[in-house]
This record gives C-alpha cells, structure tokens and sequence, in this order.
C-alpha cells in the first residue's frame, strides 16, 4: 500500500479522528483534574480555618464556663458574708434595744 493510499483508507481515517477525540478528551479530564485539585485545596484551606475558628471558640467557651463557675463561687461566698453581717447587726440591734429599755 502506498501512502495516499494509507490516507484515504477509511480505517485509518476513523482511527485518527479517534486519537483525536482521545487526545481533546484526556487534555479536558485533566484540565478538570485540575480544577477537582483547586477545589480540593480550597476546601482543606476552608476546612483548617473553620477548625481554627472552633478551637478558638471552644477555648473562650470554656474559659466562659470558669469564669461564670467562679462568679458563682464569689457570689455564694458574698451571700454568706451577707448573712453573716445581718445576723450580727441583728444581734446588735437586740442588744440596743434591751439596753435602751427602762
């Protein structure tokens, strides 16, 4: 066979329309692999700084707790003063009445 004959063979021709539907096809799945492996390291970029974000809050959260726990300590600690102090001016309070009595 010779070459013009090679080129107007309808094998060949539909052989090299393949290669050529095979090559727009592989350089199209790897511009789209490459857009899934931008996306990818977006989503991990995203992923990192949403975890950063949790962190951060999950420590304010609990360091929230603890200071609420010891307010509420403080605040229990200040009502028995309170109570304390009341008892004593009420005591204070009976002895000058009894000593103000004729």
């Amino acid at each position: 066979m010779k070459k013009s004959e090679n080129s107007s063979d309808p094998t060949n021709a539909r052989y090299n329309s393949l290669q050529l539907q095979c090559y727009e096809q592989r350089k199209e799945i790897n511009r789209l692999n490459e857009h899934v492996t931008q996306l990818e390291n977006r989503l991990r970029a995203l992923w990192d700084k949403l975890e950063g974000e949790r962190k951060y809050y999950m420590e304010h959260l609990q360091l929230n707790e603890e200071l609420v726990s010891e307010i509420d300590r403080e605040n229990e600690r200040l009502k028995e003063q309170n109570k304390r102090q009341n008892e004593a001016i009420d005591s204070l309070r009976e002895m000058y009445a009894k000593e103000a009595k004729p």
